[in-house]
Parts: C-alpha cells; structure tokens; sequence
C-alpha cells in the first residue's frame, strides 16, 4: 500500500503558522501611519487578506494529488464506447439445473427466502424484506440489469463474457443460515451442494476449455461465498487466473487477488432500502456517529475489536454530538433500521470499520446518507470500486500507532489482507481519541467540500435493475470492468480515459 501521512498535529501547526504570521504583521504594520493617512497604507489590504487567511487555509488543506483513481468522469455513461461487447448471463437455474441434477430455484419462492413474510427479521429490519432488498442482493440487480440491456447475448458461444448466475441458490442458502425466524425450518435443505455441482459443471462447458476459463465471471457479493466447505478447492486450483471475481472483500479470493485491480473487482454492499438522496440543505447536528455490531463473543475478530475500541474510546466523550455505539439487529427493543439510517443523515462524519470480515454494507449506506466516512486502521475496511471513487476527496483515513485491538498472532494474516487497494492520504495519529480531536478541528469548507464528492459519487453505490444514459452507476462500472478486462483485447477498444 502506497500511503502519503501528515500528522494531525503538523496539520494544526501550519494552519495557526500562518494565521499568527499574518496577525503578527498587521500588528507590527498598524502601528506606523504615514503622514496624511489615517492609517497603514498596507492595513487595509492585509486586513482583508486576514479575514480571507481561513478560507485559503481551509481551501488547500488537505489536497492531494496523484491518488492512482483514473481520471474518469462520474457523468460518463462508462459502457458508451463499449459497442460490441457480448455477455452471457448463464442462468444456472434455468440452463444448468437439469443437466447438472439439482432442483430449480425461484427467489421469489418463500421457500427459498422466507424472510418477505411477517413473522421473519433480517439485516436489522423487524418487517417482511423482499430478497432484492437485502445487503447481499448485488448480483441480482448486476445480471438483471445486463441481461436486459444491449449488451446481452443469449449464445454462449457468441459472448465475450458469461456471468454464472447463481444468485437464486446463493440467496437459498444465506436463508438457511440466517437468524430471525422461527427456531427449526420445517423443510431445509442443504444448498450448498447446488452451488457446488454447478460450478464444477461449469468446468466442463464447452466455452470454458476453449477460453480457459478467461471468459467467465462469478458475481460473489457475500464474504462467505468462497468458504471451503462450498466452493472449497475451486477458489485457489481452478479460479486463479481464470474465473474473474467481482467480490465484496479479497478475502474471498485466494491469497488475496490481484491489489492492482487488473483481474479482480471490489463490490459495494447493496443497500437494504431505497435510500432518497442525501439532504444538504438540512443541519447535520451530530459530529461523529456510528451505529453496528461488535460481537459479544469472547473470541472476537480484529475487526470487531477495533469496533469495540472505538465505542470505548469515543463514548466516553462529554459532547452531545457524538454518538458512537455497538447495536444489535436481532435484539429485543433494537433501533429500526430506518432510524439509524435517518441518523446517519444527521450526521457530518460517521466511522467505517471492518466488522467480523473486512467489509460491511455500512460504507455504502453512509455514502448514500451524505456522511462523511472516517476510515481507521489498520486493518482498514474494503474499498469498493476503488480505481472508480476517489476515496481521498469522500472521506479521511486514519492510522492509529497505539491500536489497542491489534494483539493476537492471527491478526497479521488479517494485516495482509485487509489493507487499502489504492493510494490514500493517510492522518497518523497516535491515539484513536485523536481522530475525534481532528474531526472537531474540521472547518465548514473542507466539510462541505467532501459533502459536494460524496454527492458526485452516490450514483456509484447504487444498484439498479436497468441501466441509464449519461448516468454512471454501479452496474455500469461492472460492464466496464467486464468488457475491459476480459473480453480480447482486439475487441477492446476504448476506454473513458482514452
């Protein structure tokens, strides 16, 4: 990881370097009047340059330049050059499950995913959540989107790219393991030896031996969609350097993917509601929020750690704008979802921590809330689309040198894995009380400057079930990666930045 650190103490001390060099000459400057004036003749103007000093000083804080995001214009349909791509969207339960010997799958069937009926909770919501509404929904609205738009091509052997689409079976069985329902499924079923069948039936397709695999895409948008005991020896025999991956967090992919983003891609969570656009227009009262489960087990990941930390550390402070605390969404008298997401859109600055994996649907929520993420680390949590989003102009990222969560052996494999993907401006900080000193340091300008990025790339943390003209989104950042990155490169033949 490619880091540029300023500490938040030298970035205080050459603000008031400057303000007190200014106030120093006005000082020494006023006292002298010239004859026939009633005051210095260089007075005036310095005292307007005073008066200006913060906003110079608010305007150039912070900037940074040669990040490693490519220069691409968020108004840019980013498929527009794309012309002639051809993708497949291989629909394993209508084309494979025959074949292959395994049940059809509807996700629309309560059976698959009960969690649409009352009497059921899921992902902290305590009504009925259709399974297109839930935060691993990602790959629904990908394939549905591509299959309906210009880009689809129903002849396997035609398409440049084939997305397995294995959404339904996946969705059947995150709603075995789910909790929030009645204690025994009267009727369950073990999917994952669908899931597996499948892909080793994939294997043997025609069009993967002639491409070596080089052709298709898997769309894995939960972490537990590469555990062993499903995909199993799949994800580090058969995978590397063929299937490409778009995941949620590289930990899915085995001994971490490609960081350089050439043959892999980072999702974002998919939101679990429709969220309206962000209200600027609005107060935002509380400084610093965060709301999310910290586990209580007593065997806890790094990240959950971290997370207990930061409720330890910021909760202790005495300002009614702070509100940092652990949830959970299964409790008894827990916050509707609804309401921490209305509290996110009260709040300037909200922590984006790695929870039990690196990633979590918290950053996109955030993002679509209009608050500003305050990343910390290390480890630091997921970047989705990071050759896509200008991390630095959304967001701060702080390194903590005291981390008090990092003490177990296992944590360096986490370490490794769990770093940052691009170039950012790191804050080092001794202490994690210190990124609350900072955050309170903020000026409205530098606020409202990330305010105005967040709002230029909501569009790409946003899922829809079709695609829109001149309107980046994020499945058009997948088209993009997907016709950029796989298909030949004699078919490749433009690029936004080109």
């Amino acid at each position: 990881m490619k880091a540029y650190s300023l500490h938040f103490a030298q970035r205080a001390a050459s603000r008031k370097v400057v303000q007190y060099g200014l106030l120093a000459l006005l000082l020494l400057l006023g006292l002298t009047n010239f004859p026939g004036s009633g005051t210095s003749i260089l007075l005036e103007p310095l005292i307007y340059l005073f008066s200006s000093a913060e906003l110079v000083v608010c305007k150039n804080v912070d900037t940074f330049q040669g990040s490693g995001v490519t220069n691409y214009s968020l108004s840019y349909d980013l498929t527009k050059d794309l012309q002639g791509c051809r993708i497949k969207v291989l629909d394993v339960s209508k084309e494979l499950a025959i074949p292959v010997g395994i049940p059809t799958c509807n996700p629309n069937d309560p059976a698959v995913w009960p969690y649409g009926q009352w009497g059921w909770s899921v992902d902290g919501y305590n009504r009925p959540v259709e399974h297109f509404h839930r935060q691993h929904a990602a790959a629904f609205y990908i394939t549905k989107a591509i299959a309906e738009s210009k880009y689809s091509i129903e002849d396997i052997d035609q398409a440049d790219v084939v997305i397995v689409n294995d959404y339904c079976y996946w969705t059947w069985w995150q709603s075995q393991v789910r909790q929030g329902g009645p204690e025994e499924f009267l009727d369950y079923v073990d999917t994952a030896p669908f899931l597996q069948k499948a892909a080793k039936h994939v294997l043997n397709l025609q069009k993967y031996n002639e491409t070596k695999g080089r052709a298709f895409a898997y769309l894995l948008a939960d972490p537990n969609s590469s555990r062993g005991d499903i995909f199993g020896p799949l994800v580090c025999s058969e995978w590397p350097n063929a299937i490409f991956p778009a995941v949620i967090e590289r930990g899915q992919i085995c001994g971490g993917g490609d960081r350089s983003g050439r043959w892999d891609l980072i999702l974002p969570y998919a939101s679990t509601k429709r969220i309206p656009k962000a209200d600027y227009s609005r107060p935002r009262s509380t400084l610093l929020f965060f709301r999310a489960g910290c586990s209580d087990s007593e065997i806890r990941s790094v990240g959950m750690r971290m997370r207990h930390a930061a409720v330890q550390t910021f909760s202790t402070i005495d300002a009614p704008d702070v509100s940092v605390k652990c949830k959970c969404s299964q409790c008894p008298g827990r916050d509707e979802h609804s309401q921490m997401l209305s509290k996110l859109g009260r709040s300037k600055f909200c922590l984006v921590l790695p929870g039990d994996t690196q990633a979590s649907r918290r950053l996109t929520e955030v993002v679509l809330m209009g608050c500003i993420p305050v990343f910390i680390g290390s480890p630091f949590h997921a970047l989705p689309f990071a050759e896509y989003v200008d991390y630095n102009s959304i967001g701060y990222f702080f390194e903590v040198k005291h981390a008090s969560w990092m003490y177990d052996p296992v944590d360096a494999f986490n370490l490794d894995l769990w770093q940052l993907d691009r170039s950012v401006a790191l804050v080092e900080v001794d202490f994690l009380i210190d990124v609350y000193t900072y955050l309170r340091s903020v000026r409205d300008c530098e606020i409202k400057r990330k305010q105005i990025a967040l709002q230029k790339h909501r569009r790409l943390f946003v899922y829809t079930t079709s695609l829109r003209e001149n309107e980046a989104q994020a499945v058009d950042v997948v088209i993009h990666n997907l016709c950029t990155k796989i298909r030949p490169r004699d078919t490749n033949k433009t690029s936004p930045s080109q």
